[in-house]
C-alpha cells in the first residue's frame, strides 16, 4: 500500500509553510537583532542569545527545523511505517501547520 498522493501533497504543502514562516522568524530575528534579546519570550532561546549570539541562535534554529521537518518526511514516507502511525504525523503535521500559520500572524502584526 502506497503513501496517500493527497496526504503526500499535503504534507509538502506543511513543509513550505514550515520552510517559509522559519526564513521569515529568521529574517525579523536578524533585523531586530539589537533588541531581540528583550524582546524574546522563550526562556530557552534568551539562553541561546546570551550564550551563543544572535548568529548562533539562528543557525540552532535553522538546524532544528531542517532536521525536524526532513525526520517528519523520511519517516512518513517510509513504506514500512504502519497506517495508524501515518494518521498521527498526520494530526502532528496538521497542529504543526497551525502554529506556523499562528506564528506568521503574530510576526506580521
Amino acid at each position: 500500500m502506497g503513501v496517500n498522493k493527497a496526504w503526500t501533497g499535503f504534507l509538502f504543502v506543511v513543509l513550505f509553510v514550515t520552510y517559509s514562516i522559519s526564513c521569515y522568524d529568521i529574517y525579523m530575528t536578524i533585523k531586530h537583532s539589537e533588541y531581540i534579546i528583550d524582546m524574546e519570550k522563550n526562556p530557552v532561546a534568551k539562553f541561546l542569545i546570551t550564550k551563543w549570539g544572535v548568529g548562533g541562535f539562528v543557525a540552532a534554529k535553522c538546524f532544528i527545523t531542517v532536521v525536524a521537518t526532513q525526520f517528519i518526511t523520511m519517516v512518513y514516507l517510509l513504506r514500512e511505517v504502519k497506517h495508524r502511525y501515518k494518521i498521527m504525523i498526520e494530526w502532528l503535521l496538521a497542529l504543526w501547520f497551525a502554529e506556523q500559520v499562528i506564528t506568521w500572524y503574530i510576526l506580521t502584526h
